[in-house]
């Protein structure tokens, strides 16, 4: 399902089975009346070309340059290093909330599309809090990079030293930076789910 399909298709809602959901925001966005998609991962940029030059005068310098171990050593540690970021990149976050269980917050990385094949997931973090501990789930503002933004958030509590209870804050789609409409989504989806609180989500900012 695709809540705000018009403004954010970002942001769809799974039902995994039962009363499990899954909110999922995918690394893009509309930009421009035209319907134009902004990609956070991209599959090509101009550090890639000046990649690709380098790695062609590497193929004719070869022989030279493999006739040292150290420079051997250190041409795989960049190659190492290039596929590493090219496989790295946020293709989408999600937060998949379980009845009378907790949430679990998700970052899926992988290679981005290109025009000829859809992104590949390569390898995903998981954090879970138990519902147990959830104090509340909020929409809070923050100051990012000279910038206020909006955040959703999990507020829970761990079990410290001396039996005291610690208080941590959970952030949702951390690496995206969803606008306030798809929080806002997100945080009565998820509060419906998991406390069963039907409220108004239409309100956009």
């Amino acid at each position: 399902m695709i809540p705000l399909p018009q403004t954010h298709p970002q942001l769809s809602v799974h039902n995994l089975g039962g009363d499990v959901f899954e909110f999922k925001v995918e690394s893009w966005r509309v930009v421009g009346k035209d319907g134009r998609i902004k990609r956070g991962a991209r599959w090509w940029s101009v550090v890639d070309l000046i990649v690709l030059i380098g790695l062609a005068w590497i193929w004719d310098e070869r022989q030279r340059l493999l006739q040292s171990r150290y420079k051997a050593l250190a041409l795989a540690a960049v190659v190492v290093r290039y596929l590493h970021s090219k496989c790295n990149h946020v293709l989408w976050e999600s937060i998949l909330a379980f009845p009378s269980h907790g949430v679990q917050l998700e970052v899926h990385r992988g290679i981005p599309p290109t025009p000829l094949t859809p992104p590949l997931a390569i390898s995903v973090s998981r954090r879970f809090v138990p519902l147990h501990s959830v104090m509340d789930i909020v929409i809070n503002e923050g100051l990012r990079t000279w910038d206020f933004r909006y955040y959703l958030a999990v507020i829970r509590t761990t079990q410290a030293q001396d039996s005291l209870e610690d208080v941590q804050v959970e952030v949702g789609f951390e690496n995206i930076n969803p606008p306030f409409a798809v929080l806002s989504e997100v945080y009565h989806g998820l509060r419906e789910v998991l406390f069963d609180e039907i409220e108004d989500s239409s309100t956009d900012r």
